[in-house]
């Protein structure tokens, strides 16, 4: 006998992130706009604009946010033993 289904999983409403919901607006906007009414139409606008400013916010915090230099760490001692190596195969060309 299979399981009975769990409708809660379908009751609540699905948890999207921003880049997710500023997606699900763009593709909105594409598909409301051709014969809708004006009622749709500045509620369109103005998710439209709710998702510009979502997205501008976004870009301020990744410009500010704190990145780790762990991956150049790692990558610069790899860089100075390359060209110590290439130094002592070949002789410097003048």
């Amino acid at each position: 006998m299979p399981a009975p289904v769990d409708f809660q999983l379908y009751a609540r409403p699905p948890r999207i992130d921003a880049d997710g919901g500023i997606a699900l607006v763009r593709r909105l906007v594409r598909a409301g706009y051709k014969g809708s009414s004006p009622a749709t139409a500045a509620a369109l606008v103005s998710v439209r604009g709710a998702a510009g400013a979502l997205q501008e916010e976004l870009k301020k915090r990744a410009r500010t946010a704190r990145t780790s230099l762990r991956p150049l760490e790692r990558t610069i001692p790899l860089i100075q033993a390359t060209k110590h190596l290439s130094s002592s195969i070949a002789p410097p060309v003048p």
